[in-house]
């Protein structure tokens, strides 16, 4: 059986056997699965979270999108709220359906997207115990988890590996949000961050940074705005970020009061015939 074609957007061609490869796994991009969270929330002030918050707004989504990761973590209101956001999409019933007045040809494309979908989960498990990705997605039901993540940071996104077997099976990973950045020309143009640069815009647009754009067929990307604006500016982080790092004082301060009154009386003695330096000393 003839390998289906792939096209882009475009309707531009596209070689499969780029696509049996997960983007992030080349030489320009791999240093991504090496990198761990850099934890801003460590130290913040008001002055770091302004700057980490203008940095975003240029298209460093680094330290913003490692901000709400480590919010999320540490603020036990937070993650029960977006938990129960993101639990009851999983009990929705989901269908795909065929355009208005589709064609017979849509109405089959309909039921086999449907199908190959539900059988994500049972490839993906099936491969689990051989793949060392440690994102690796189990299943559509993961898939709509994952995604759901965007709530936060305002985007998310799931990279696809596909194999042969007879035909094309896409395996999934969700992939942090700290991989991903936007040219100051295309605020909404989501790019894997990568060792080598390219150029993205025309003319007075123009610039060079180092990302690639991300590969047709080889990535589902959700965005989520919470509030109006361009992919930096719309997260729900940008808003809740200012009321975290206050309470964080409260409850810094209230760790520090504990430490100091809640240690034990201690009494020092001195003898009676105990010099002066001796007394001070103790006193000290």
């Amino acid at each position: 059986m003839a390998k289906k074609k792939f096209k882009g957007p475009a309707g531009q061609p596209i070689d499969p056997g780029q696509l049996q490869e997960a983007q992030s796994a080349r030489a320009e991009v791999v240093h991504l699965r090496r990198e761990f969270g850099g934890h801003p929330v460590k130290g913040l002030t008001p002055q770091k979270l302004a700057q980490l918050l203008a940095g975003a707004e240029s298209g460093d989504l680094v330290s913003q999108a490692e901000l709400a990761e480590d919010m999320e973590e540490r603020d036990a209101h937070l993650t029960a709220e977006l938990s129960k956001r993101r639990r009851a999409l999983l009990s929705l019933e989901w269908d795909i359906k065929p355009p208005r007045n589709p064609t017979p040809w849509e109405e089959g494309y309909a039921r086999e997207l449907k199908e190959r979908l539900l059988d994500v989960e049972i490839q993906n498990l099936m491969s689990r115990d051989i793949d060392d990705d440690p994102y690796v997605t189990s299943g559509i039901e993961d898939v709509i988890f994952d995604m759901a993540g965007a709530i936060l940071p305002a985007y998310s996104c799931i990279e696809m590996a596909w194999n042969y077997d007879g035909q094309w099976e896409p395996q999934l990973y969700h992939r942090p949000q700290a991989w991903f950045t936007t040219p100051a020309s295309n605020r909404n143009l989501l790019m894997l961050r990568s060792n080598f640069s390219s150029t993205v815009g025309t003319g007075d647009n123009k610039e060079t940074l180092g990302a690639e754009r991300l590969r047709p067929w080889g990535w589902i990307a959700h965005v989520h705005k919470s509030k109006s604006g361009y992919i930096g500016r719309a997260g729900l982080v940008r808003v809740l970020s200012w009321p975290f790092l206050y309470k964080n004082y409260s409850v810094r301060d209230l760790a520090e009061l504990l430490e100091i009154y809640g240690l034990p009386i201690m009494i020092g003695k001195y003898p009676r015939n105990a010099s002066s330096t001796e007394k001070s000393t103790l006193k000290a």
